[in-house]
């Protein structure tokens, strides 16, 4: 997936070992050759694939459902139904091969069950048609649970260098991963990460104040479900996350050990001048957690890839709908458990394997 042009900035090292840091790294960032950052978008849509006859790129487009019809006994997906935002008025476009769903782990399970495929009883309450009843269209919901803290410190560091708020100095991001001890057995894979993300001065309190964040970065075992709100696609989906629920528990375990390494191994090396903001002295760890939950948007595992012996299986090995012919799902929905990196590059390398199958099999 190599773009001209393009080039990355990594930095970091490697340390290992349990409840030390795994891997110390800044975040990458992806540029361009004149220094710009660079998207999905402007890395693929480039002027030349733009210009291909076989691409159409219709902005300001709403898919209402994908179309699916009877043929010779089978489930067939025909095309899709979309709204013109601006006009309001509706057409039902052809495929003359696949349909390709890409709308991501939220939006993906929704449009299947708005299309009358996913768990029978929801599709039955909702009054539409089930035409492929799929129990684990969008169930096994699942992200990057994290929790932010803050810390003050002295002013000079930082009153020359950044405005008050809310004009923020972001500060050049250093991520700190580390194996947790609260599961073993699972082995010493990373599955705490640590990261400063802003800054700022203060003016009132005449401090500088710095923004961290704890977050589960694998193993996660939280896990939710995506659900329609209604029959209507103007209706958006509501996401219940399950956040420490059942096995969940096990990451307020992960996040408190976090927070405790965070403490131990971070600010008591920063000196007493140092001091934490958020979470309030007499505040439990575990209470600012459940109460300050928070998300980056790595969804995934809502069209579950798994065989069939999997009932929350939604899409098979080449990424096809189950039971659905010409139909396939291409984002980190598929994904059966969420993985241990940022999502990113992996949305974009399951799009680049959709691709590649879709030619193999035209």
């Amino acid at each position: 997936m190599a773009v001209e042009g393009a080039y990355a900035v990594p930095r970091g090292r490697l340390a290992g070992a349990q409840n030390k840091p795994w891997a110390v790294a800044s975040i990458e960032r992806t540029y361009d050759s004149n220094d710009r950052r660079i998207s999905a978008a402007s890395a693929f849509l480039i002027d030349e694939v733009r210009a291909l006859p076989n691409l159409e790129v219709r902005p300001m487009s709403k898919v209402l459902r994908v179309v699916v019809e009877d043929k010779e006994g089978d489930k067939v997906a025909t095309g899709i139904v979309y709204r013109d935002v601006n006009t309001g008025v509706e057409y039902e476009v052809k495929a003359r091969k696949e349909v390709i769903l890409s709308l991501g782990a939220v939006f993906t399970p929704w449009m299947l069950m708005l299309s009358g495929i996913g768990p029978e009883e929801e599709l039955n309450e909702k009054n539409i048609p089930v035409h492929v009843p799929l129990t684990g269209v969008g169930k096994n919901f699942q992200n990057h649970l994290l929790v932010a803290l803050n810390v003050g410190g002295p002013a000079e560091v930082l009153k020359d260098k950044c405005s008050p708020s809310p004009d923020l100095c972001w500060t050049d991001t250093t991520v700190h991963t580390f194996s947790s001890q609260s599961s073993p057995e699972e082995g010493d894979d990373s599955d705490i990460t640590m990261y400063t993300l802003v800054a700022a001065y203060d003016p009132v309190y005449d401090r500088s104040v710095f923004g961290l964040e704890v977050m589960v970065g694998g193993k996660v075992k939280s896990k939710g479900s995506v659900h329609l709100a209604s029959s209507s696609a103007d209706d958006y989906p509501s996401i219940r996350p399950g956040y420490y629920q059942g096995e969940g528990v096990a990451d307020l375990d992960v996040l408190t050990e976090g927070y405790k390494i965070f403490k131990e191994q971070w600010l008591s090396r920063m000196g007493p001048e140092y001091y934490i903001i958020d979470p309030a002295e007499d505040v439990p760890f575990a209470d600012h957690a459940k109460a300050k939950a928070g998300s980056h948007w790595h969804y995934a595992g809502t069209c579950k890839m798994a065989d069939e012996s999997d009932p929350l299986g939604v899409v098979d090995e080449r990424l096809h709908v189950r039971g659905v012919r010409g139909l396939r799902v291409a984002d980190m929905s598929v994904m059966p458990v969420e993985p241990n990196m940022h999502t990113q590059a992996l949305a974009m390398a399951i799009g680049y394997r959709a691709a590649s199958l879709f030619v193999e099999d035209a």
